[in-house]
């Protein structure tokens, strides 16, 4: 193996380090509550003792209100 392949084996090294901390969420907002409504508990959900669902349990990031367009 010469140099360059050694550079570069670490170099692909340091960004699967860098990248799989976050998985890119440091870059994206992803709408979580989106998801999770589509998703896991289809949109719905059901306030019982019994029977929570994952909306209910979880809490949301606070985000900034929408820009206004001119």
């Amino acid at each position: 193996m010469n140099v360059y392949e050694n550079e570069r084996e670490q170099e692909i090294k340091n960004l699967v380090e860098k990248d799989s901390k976050f998985e890119g969420r440091d870059r994206y907002f992803l709408d979580v509550d989106r998801m999770i409504n589509e998703g896991m508990a289809g949109g719905t959900i059901i306030n019982r003792e019994d029977y929570k669902q994952i909306g209910e349990d979880r809490s949301f990031e606070t985000e900034e209100p929408p820009q206004e367009l001119e």
